[in-house]
């Protein structure tokens, strides 16, 4: 079994070569992956929780164990990186109220 570092290796050195093909026209330059331009969206629902969806976020909240309060602190730190979290102020948010992540929910704080 190969180590992760051993299979980066490998995967460079394929690149390297293939690089020397690069003049036909079925070469296509490695790329890294790219986020994806889904859109988020955040409303209020009528019972007072705020409903987000957000494919990335779910996908994060779905994982984490949302009873620990250091993961609560990176899934918030994520929120306010992609600007979810100046979203859900402009929403109307508060201390105490309710987000909805596909099937996880979690006080906001």
């Amino acid at each position: 079994m190969m180590t992760i570092d051993a299979q980066h290796a490998l995967a460079f050195e394929c690149i390297e070569h293939a690089r020397d093909f690069r003049h036909l026209d079925v070469f296509v330059e490695p790329t890294r992956p790219q986020q994806s331009a889904a859109k988020e969206s955040v409303w209020r629902a009528s019972n007072g929780v705020y409903v987000v969806e957000s494919e990335m976020m779910e996908r994060l909240t779905a994982m984490a164990d949302t009873r620990d309060q250091r993961v609560l602190l990176q899934l918030w730190r994520e929120m306010r990186k992609t600007g979810l979290a100046d979203r859900l102020i402009d929403a109307g948010i508060e201390a105490g109220d309710t987000i909805r992540f596909g099937k996880v929910e979690i006080e906001w704080f």
